[in-house]
């Protein structure tokens, strides 16, 4: 069956239009690769220039000559974001060069975040001190390697609520992510967060769970951040995200720390989870956020919150700590029965 030329994008560049300005910057699975560049028009599309004033992009590259499976993965990446608006929260899709997609080579072109991804940015800043850490304000600390970000629960706070957020629109276009985690979150010169990576989302026909349309081998599934359901039956909804979600929360709130790290992590794990085994809570979490993740790891999903509850409870926290800085660290913000009698319904 022969390819459609041109896919359905936001924009549609030809190969010249894309400068690539360094070299491989990361490597995802399969054979992508990401390139750092810059977007060069000399074909008169003014409107185009005048909008986004040659902007840095990061460019997720495939020759597809070898791996069908990853140009499928590209296209479903394609198909998923074409129908999105610009989200704070997600990694905005600019266009796509798909001039040789006939030979399967196929760029998707994004915009730049100028700080890579979450869990190595995490890992790279300094946590504060014990009395500064529940302040409001992150301090930066200048370095021969560049600035690093001294972070404090506000802003572990903050970049959960803008995670819960950004899949909160998602799940408002029946879309599950299906591989939530914070190495597919990136950073911004601000620091703020975007979700990225949509190879394995799929769009989901009403409240029906459906596998994902793939047939990736169990080791290369990322099973520590998978729901019990997705691990055993494929099953795939927003409730499945939600586990995932609070695993992000996890490795949010330990700075970038390896969840499950010293269990045992194969196709059987989810017999594990239907034991109430769970992840301790982590070090910089407060009560409120850590019991917002033990909501969304019960193991019926349906017993699950939803993103926009999660949200919102999430924001009621942020509010919390601008009203009062550094004396609310524990308190009950979260009215977890009330959650949980909400995600019940």
């Amino acid at each position: 069956m022969s390819e459609k030329k041109h896919l359905p994008v936001p924009v549609r560049f030809n190969k010249e239009n894309l400068v690539r300005t360094t070299s491989v910057v990361g490597r995802g699975q399969f054979a992508i690769s990401y390139i750092l560049g810059k977007i060069e028009l000399d074909n008169g599309n003014h409107s185009f220039k005048r909008r986004h004033k040659s902007p840095p992009i990061l460019i997720k590259s495939v020759n597809m000559n070898d791996n069908e499976r990853c140009f499928k993965a590209l296209r479903r990446e394609i198909n998923i974001l074409e129908d999105l608006r610009p989200q704070r929260h997600i990694l905005n899709l600019i266009g796509a060069c798909t001039t040789d997609i006939r030979n399967r080579n196929l760029d998707l072109v994004f915009e730049f975040c100028g700080n890579g991804n979450l869990l190595k940015f995490m890992r790279h800043c300094n946590p504060s001190s014990e009395f500064e850490f529940d302040s409001i304000r992150s301090t930066v600390t200048h370095t021969e390697s560049g600035p690093v970000l001294t972070l404090t629960r506000y802003r572990l706070l903050q970049w959960c609520y803008e995670i819960a957020a950004g899949m909160t629109y998602l799940a408002s276009k029946q879309i599950c992510h299906n591989d939530l985690s914070a190495r597919n979150i990136l950073v911004t010169f601000q620091w703020n967060t975007k979700i990225c990576n949509f190879a394995l989302a799929q769009k989901q026909q009403g409240q029906i769970n459906q596998p994902p349309p793939h047939n990736l081998p169990t080791s290369v599934l990322p099973l520590k951040w998978m729901a019990p359901e997705a691990i055993r039956h494929l099953k795939y909804s927003e409730k499945s995200d939600v586990w995932s979600f609070g695993v992000v929360m996890w490795e949010i709130c330990s700075l970038g720390d390896v969840p499950y790290r010293d269990w045992v992590v194969d196709a059987d794990f989810w017999k594990t989870l239907s034991k109430s085994q769970r992840l301790q809570k982590p070090r910089f979490a407060t009560v409120d956020m850590s019991a917002i993740m033990t909501l969304c790891w019960e193991y019926m999903p349906d017993n699950r919150p939803n993103f926009s509850q999660v949200a919102k409870s999430l924001k009621r926290l942020i509010k919390l700590k601008e009203k009062h800085g550094r004396n609310d660290g524990n308190n009950r913000a979260v009215n977890i029965h009330h959650l949980r009698t909400m995600s019940s319904q």
